[in-house]
């Protein structure tokens, strides 16, 4: 066959024999020189800076530099390329317009209309091209970095590779749906009960002191479980003053909009309760009545202030990190319930780490990704919240709480989204509402989401029935990393919008605008800082004004995590003035069951002086955990005060003491608490428990070989142990019987469970689910059964047939087709012509070449190759698969 016809047909041979190579020069044809002995033979891992492309590909070391293969390295980046039956020939294309072919008799190549000399060194080796990674350069775009030493070559692409452009269109489409459920994930359904025997927490303490009013009382008990048909949560407190605290609340959630049945609903809740924000007009409060919504759990809008609420239990502090800046903190709420109702974030993802610490040095974190968008639905799609509440009361009133900030008035919202388009969404609200001092009224309001260029836009406008107007426009949009949020709403008739101004205590403004930045920004060494950076300026109407602004970063110096914040807060009015803060906080592991904590707040401006500082050191002990405390309140005169405590777990109960001194009124106090908990237990049924079983939900899980294929788990059914469970709260391990109980999933958002046998009792497992997500609730252990099945690694080896005998054939991709449901697992053959197969379930399989680049090349197999996986699976190998070249004609 005439080697200009054999180049035109693009036949590919990676590795024709050495002996055609020798004969080949033998005859004298030009431009064909021998390549260097195999002792100068190279192995390099081929890679771009953030993509491995190869493990090995051949090389040779020859006296004009690394020589590399053309067909082997064109495959390799998805290149179109194809070396021709005599070895001495290429030709292919680079783009529509690029076509390149190289021609060893000439000693030239034609790339596009340019011709490129190939250079010393050229020749030919098993079929296949080798040239200088100098000319390799001319011909392809790319740039390469041999580093012979670390086997390595670094290729730096110059163009749009097809490698590249493929793994945009996946990155594009990844983005596109990552508001969806992965393919692989497993919903879990845990139908509410009519009754389950609740989770317990009972916490009974009395506290002792130098004067009367240290002397004290108290009982709290905390339950949660099923009731009714729906997630019951209850909380009673007393002491010895007579107080009584008591919230109960029924809730019901959905994953799939099915929380009312044919009524729909993502939630519903009665009892202790809060109304959701809205643009203008009234805030998010608690109180008594009862809440419908029918968004997404999981649908989180830039315009509404991020709101982050849960259990806690009794003398936590409580720190919320917002993608490594602090940007709350408080101590916990009566009641046992936190809530953080004013958390303005931009579009994009966030890390949410909630840490808790405990009166005696105990730490638990509670870690919540949260994707902010623009808050537009799809066409026709439509979403509703309703809540009617009486603000600041509970459920059950047993004495008279702290003044009512917001009346007794009935406290009404109504908002509702509609999907008009793609690019636009409607969203009207109708609130009934009594600011804190002044006169209830009923506000309208209209608007419309939109994205545009880039960004998310809410315009806003409002009225009230006492004649107050209103009218806001928010921007968010997130440039190369930096996230922008910017809004200006404008006041005229009294109107009064809480959500700008929470403490005015619902006076009158004139206008309000707000800016927010975050950023992330990079140090020498990879280390990156990030910054958080908001302004606020509310005007009222009789001309007052308040200004603030923030600034926070935090950063890991060595072992210490720092955080810093500087505030600068001014007004004017009948009273002027203002203030400026700088505040640091740092946290240190000094040893494995060792953290210090230190903080200042320094006031800067009016009378210079430490406002507060405390140093902690907080001890881990194989049975409890002990706090050491020193702080220092500012004002005249300062305060010092020494604290002490140690919490010590026994084995039915935790037995709490703590301690404390007050230097400058010299007048002490100590405290002595019992807590213990009745919940689910993995192996003993219901009995005592983890504190946290009555605070977050938890999920019971087994691991087991599912042989009969059923999903669930029978006796006999073998367990597999050492499997790693990854949850919101950490890792957890399955135990000798395949179980294990995930603790601290928390509440209401659906959680999602990963999980990795890649280290377990078993060592061929098939593919798993890529996550488990269920909605867990408080006080709830939802049995979670994860079948595996046993899989079969497998070997194939791709040979091509030539006149000196079958050769490996590198660099192609090869399936295994499963002949029951078409299902295919993809492989690529190494330097050896070998891929290796993984996760393979049981069934009878077939091999193939990939259809799209067995057309480019022209390659058949002469019989497909036919293996079967057993049930039991274990590790295969299958008989050489033999390739032929395809005459094309």
């Amino acid at each position: 066959m005439k080697a200009a016809r054999a180049a035109g047909c693009g036949l590919l041979l990676t590795t024709i024999s050495a002996p055609a190579m020798a004969s080949a020069s033998a005859n004298g044809q030009a431009g064909v020189i021998a390549c260097p002995s195999e002792d100068m033979l190279l192995w390099l891992e081929v890679r771009t800076d953030t993509d491995l492309l190869a493990e090995t590909m051949d090389a040779y070391a020859g006296a004009g530099g690394t020589l590399l293969p053309l067909g082997q390295f064109a495959r390799i980046l998805d290149l179109g390329i194809v070396v021709a039956a005599d070895g001495r020939h290429a030709s292919g294309a680079i783009d529509p317009r690029t076509r390149v072919t190289v021609d060893l008799d000439a000693g030239t190549a034609q790339v596009g209309a340019a011709t490129v000399a190939l250079g010393p060194g050229a020749c030919v080796r098993k079929g296949d091209i080798y040239l200088a990674a100098q000319t390799m350069e001319k011909l392809l775009p790319v740039r390469l970095r041999v580093a012979a030493d670390a086997q390595l070559l670094q290729v730096t692409p110059t163009g749009m590779l097809p490698l590249v452009r493929n793994r945009q269109v996946a990155e594009r489409r990844a983005a596109l749906s990552q508001l969806a459920p992965a393919e692989t994930a497993m919903l879990v359904d845990d139908p509410y009960r009519l009754f389950s025997i609740p989770a317990v927490e009972v916490n009974a303490g009395q506290r002792f002191g130098s004067g009367d009013a240290l002397q004290s009382r108290w009982l709290g008990v905390r339950a949660a479980g099923d009731l009714a048909f729906a997630g019951f949560r209850g909380f009673v407190g007393l002491d010895s003053a007579g107080a009584t605290n008591v919230q109960l609340t029924l809730e019901r959630t959905s994953a799939d909009n099915r929380a009312l049945g044919p009524l729909g609903g993502s939630r519903f809740a009665i009892g202790d309760v809060a109304t959701p924000d809205t643009q203008l007009g009234a805030r998010s409060v608690a109180g008594r009545g009862i809440y419908y919504s029918s968004a997404p759990l999981q649908a989180f809008d830039f315009s509404h202030p991020l709101v982050l609420e849960g259990d806690v239990a009794d003398g936590e502090q409580i720190e919320v990190y917002v993608d490594g800046t602090l940007r709350a903190a408080r101590a916990a709420a009566a009641g046992g319930r936190y809530r953080f109702d004013n958390l303005a974030l931009g579009i994009g993802d966030h890390q949410v780490r909630i840490l808790f610490y405990g009166p005696q040095g105990q730490v638990r974190e509670d870690v919540r990704s949260f994707q902010l968008g623009s808050g537009l639905l799809q066409p026709g799609q439509t979403a509703v919240r309703f809540s009617m509440v009486q603000p600041e009361q509970p459920l059950l009133r047993m004495e008279d709480g702290p003044w009512p900030r917001t009346g007794n008035a009935l406290r009404i919202v109504a908002l509702v989204d509609r999907g008009l388009s793609r690019r636009f969404t409607a969203h009207a609200g109708l609130t009934r509402f009594r600011p804190w001092y002044g006169q209830e009224r009923l506000a309208g309001t209209a608007g419309i989401k939109a994205m545009l260029a880039g960004a998310a836009l809410d315009g806003v406008v409002g009225l009230d029935s006492r004649g107050g107007r209103a009218a806001s426009l928010l921007l968010g949009s997130r440039i190369r990393g930096v996230s922008v949020r910017m809004l200006h709403a404008e006041y005229a008739g009294g109107f009064v919008d809480e959500t700008r101004d929470p403490m005015s205590g619902g006076v009158a403004l004139r206008r309000a605008s707000e800016a927010q930045i975050d950023l992330t920004a990079p140090l020498p060494g990879g280390q990156r800082i990030p910054f958080a950076f908001d302004i606020r300026r509310v005007e009222q109407r009789d001309g007052a004004r308040r200004i603030e602004l923030n600034a926070r970063a935090s950063a890991m110096l060595a072992t210490t995590y720092v955080n810093v914040m500087v505030s600068r807060q001014g007004w004017t009015g009948a009273v002027a003035g203002a203030q400026h803060v700088a505040a640091v906080e740092t946290s240190t592991p000094l040893a494995p069951a060792l953290q210090l904590r230190t903080g200042l707040s320094y006031r800067i401006t009016g009378r210079p002086g430490i406002e507060s500082a405390y140093v902690s050191t907080q001890i881990a002990t194989p049975r409890g955990d002990m706090q050491l405390i020193v702080s220092r309140q500012g004002g005249t005169p300062s305060r010092l005060r020494l604290d002490a405590s140690y919490r010590h777990r026994l084995s039915r109960f935790d037995l709490t003491t703590a301690a404390g001194y007050d230097l400058r009124t010299r007048s002490w106090r100590a405290a002595l608490q019992l807590t213990f908990v009745f919940a689910s237990t993995a192996h003993r049924g219901y009995g005592l428990a983890p504190s946290s079983a009555a605070i977050s939900g938890r999920a019971a899980i087994r691991t087991f070989l599912d042989a009969n294929g059923d999903g669930h788990w029978q006796p006999g059914e073998k367990a597999v142990a050492g499997v790693q469970v990854y949850t919101p709260a950490g890792a957890a391990t399955t135990d000798a019987h395949g179980q294990v109980v995930a603790e601290d999933l928390g509440d209401t958002l659906p959680a999602q469970i990963r999980v990795d046998a890649s280290q377990s009792s078993e060592l061929y497992l098939a593919e798993m689910p890529g996550a488990i997500r269920l909605v867990p609730r408080r006080g709830r252990t939802t049995p979670l059964e994860i079948p595996l099945r046993a899989a079969g690694e497998v070997e194939a080896k791709l040979l091509f047939a030539t006149a000196d005998g079958a050769q490996p054939l590198t660099a192609v991709t090869i399936e295994l087709v499963a002949e029951q449901d078409g299902r295919s697992f993809p492989a690529r053959t190494d330097n050896l012509g070998t891929a290796m197969f993984g996760g393979i379930p049981p069934g009878r399989y077939h091999a193939r070449l990939l259809p799209a680049q067995a057309a480019q090349l022209h390659l058949t197999l002469d019989a497909p190759g036919v293996i079967e996986v057993p049930p039991e699976g274990g590790f295969l190998r299958m008989k050489p698969i033999l390739a032929r070249w395809v005459d094309a004609g």
